[in-house]
């Protein structure tokens, strides 16, 4: 587990988070979900901890059917 404490911790979990393109996955699929008023990314990955599981938490009108489709076709992306 990684110290979150530590004053480079925020610059290194950037660094990672680009490397890997997790930032582009995320900022792509809540772009794509339509009419929201809010996107919050919360819990293990919010924590710096990367346990296979990123939670969001969405507030607006936003399509079910969409969100399901993107769910998949993102998880077969990040794998």
């Amino acid at each position: 587990m990684a110290n979150q404490e530590h004053p480079l911790f925020p610059e290194l979990k950037s660094m990672v988070a680009k490397v890997i393109g997790i930032d582009y996955v995320i900022d792509d699929f809540v772009r794509r979900l339509g009419d929201r008023d809010k996107a919050h990314l919360i819990d293990d990955y919010a924590e710096g901890k990367d346990t296979g599981i990123i939670d969001l938490v969405l507030v607006g009108n936003i399509d079910h059917y969409h969100l399901s489709d993107l769910s998949r076709k993102s998880e077969r992306y990040i794998n």
